[in-house]
């Protein structure tokens, strides 16, 4: 019969499968373990019994629904006879155990993300970090604030918190906290650059020491007595002073050009000088045919 078994040559009795086995078919000389996820309490089974939805079995077998452990938190089983259990995806969580549905998995809220699978606690579920946002539940990454943007906030919930760089500043990468300055000496008018190309050089004849400039008013001229030929100075030190012999009142000169010479029987030994004034009549006794004497 099912259900029994007989090892004997010529016997007459058939023996009941134990509990834990089971037979489906007649003439057999052994009886089956019951598979994993499934067990039988009783003698002579013809068939095991599948461990309950939000139940795993991985031993084989088993002889009563002792076995059949219930799924840990985190994890879940849908299904009758279960070998294993399967996990809540990255983004969620659970702290039932037993769980017999996909549904008892908890989303990580907005801002937040998870990369764990069959995560047990909404610990695991921690603030996007500076420079990305995640404006969806359950999300397993963040996504990064483009180039061109910033944000300094952790746990952002929407890509609105991704600001425009402002002018002055750039950005080439994304996921950023800050946007860069613009160096010393250079200026831009343009908001969400993505480069340092759209930073410009002050002018010839100007310089400027502020970082993160937003327009050409910060790039100050060289004083009279003064010039520069330089482009995206940072420092008064880029101006050269006029030679001594030599004058200029005129400020943001770019060459030397604009150094006027002390006329003929004057002198300056000043460099730097800013006004005729600082040209003197040779003394008495002394002249000078030339312009520009020192």
């Amino acid at each position: 019969e099912t259900g029994k078994y007989s090892s004997s040559i010529g016997s007459t009795i058939c023996s009941d499968c134990e509990a834990g086995k089971y037979s489906s078919s007649t003439g057999t000389v052994a009886c089956n373990d019951c598979e994993t996820g499934k067990y039988s309490s009783s003698i002579g089974s013809t068939i095991c019994s599948d461990c309950e939805a939000g139940k795993y079995s991985s031993s084989t077998g088993a002889f009563n629904a002792l076995v059949c452990s219930d799924c840990a938190a985190g994890k879940y089983s849908s299904s009758t006879g279960a070998t294993t259990c399967f996990n809540c995806g990255e983004g969620k969580y659970s702290t039932t155990t037993g769980a017999i549905s996909e549904n008892v998995c908890s989303y990580c809220k907005k801002g937040k993300y998870s990369s764990a699978h069959g995560a047990t606690s909404n610990t695991t579920c921690s603030d996007c970090t500076v420079g990305k946002y995640s404006s969806t539940r359950g999300a397993g990454t963040c996504s990064d604030c483009a180039t061109g943007k910033y944000s300094p906030s952790s746990g952002a919930t929407s890509a609105a918190t991704c600001l425009d760089c402002e002018a002055g500043k750039y950005n080439s990468f994304s996921a950023s906290a800050t946007c860069a300055n613009c160096t010393a000496g250079k200026y831009s008018t343009v908001k969400k650059a993505t480069d340092n190309t759209t930073c410009f050089d002050c002018e010839a004849g100007k310089y400027s020491s502020t970082t993160g400039a937003s327009n050409d008013t910060t790039c100050s001229d060289c004083g009279a007595g003064k010039y520069s030929s330089t482009t995206g100075a940072s420092s008064d030190t880029t101006c050269s002073d006029c030679e001594s012999g030599k004058y200029s009142s005129a400020t943001g000169a770019t060459g030397d050009l604009t150094c006027s010479d002390c006329t003929a029987g004057k002198y300056s030994s000043v460099s730097g000088a800013s006004s005729e004034a600082t040209c003197i009549d040779c003394t008495v006794g002394k002249y000078s045919s030339v312009s520009g004497a020192s």
